[in-house]
């Protein structure tokens, strides 16, 4: 008897887990498919369960090599009671992630890494389909502030986990303010292959400064100074 029910155990988690295969593999799909019917009908669904851990930069017969590279920058101020607020330098938060998982492809930091470079993606692409609307609407749109009502959920991630490094790189201060940015950069296509890969200072589009988040942030190294000012 014993036995009977461990093989129906078993057959039962075998069948839950292949359920489950087949439901995230089907989910991943949805997500990398042309626009479609089926797709736009299950685009909630899988908005939530791909985003942000699973999000693919790429689709279904028309894969395309990376053109573009984006860049997380951060800095922080203390304010006195005054609102007079003193800023840091900005500091490069997506590079040093690269570099601490290039060195250790077990850390746990891959995680922390993935989930900011799909942020930062995404938020940089609904912060540009935002001005394309705006300049199809007549309206004003210069470009150099980066409004987080565009993409709430993926502004609060850049947030926090800049947060994060921004505590390992300042360990005896407390902040009042955080401001996270981005630079982007395509790369040279074929014919200019021998340019460098990215110019010494991409130009940064600043979001608006916000509270700084006190609360559970994820793991991030200490962050990268930089020194100059790369404001757009």
């Amino acid at each position: 008897m014993a036995d009977h029910v461990r093989a129906a155990a078993w057959w039962f988690a075998f069948a839950v887990g292949c359920a489950l295969t087949a439901a995230h593999l089907t989910l991943i799909e949805l997500g990398n498919l042309p626009s479609n019917p089926i797709t736009f009908a299950a685009s909630d669904v899988v908005e939530r369960y791909v985003h942000p851990l699973f999000v693919q930069n790429w689709n279904f017969f028309a894969p395309e090599p990376i053109s573009t590279t984006v860049t997380v920058w951060a800095r922080a101020a203390t304010c006195d009671r005054h609102g007079h607020c003193t800023p840091t330098a900005w500091h490069d938060i997506s590079d040093p992630l690269i570099e601490s998982e290039r060195q250790n492809r077990l850390t746990s930091l891959e995680i922390v890494q993935l989930m900011l470079s799909n942020a930062a993606i995404e938020f940089e692409n609904r912060a540009a389909a935002a001005g394309k609307l705006h300049r199809q609407k007549g309206q004003p749109d210069d470009g150099r502030t980066l409004a987080y009502a565009i993409d709430p959920l993926d502004a609060m991630i850049i947030a926090r986990t800049s947060a994060a490094a921004l505590r390992h790189t300042y360990p005896t201060k407390s902040f009042d303010r955080i401001q996270f940015g981005l630079s982007s950069y395509a790369f040279p296509r074929f014919t200019h292959m021998r340019e460098p890969d990215r110019p010494l200072a991409a130009p940064i589009v600043p979001a608006a400064w916000d509270r700084f988040p006190n609360g559970i942030a994820p793991f991030a190294p200490p962050a990268r100074t930089e020194s100059k000012s790369r404001l757009t």
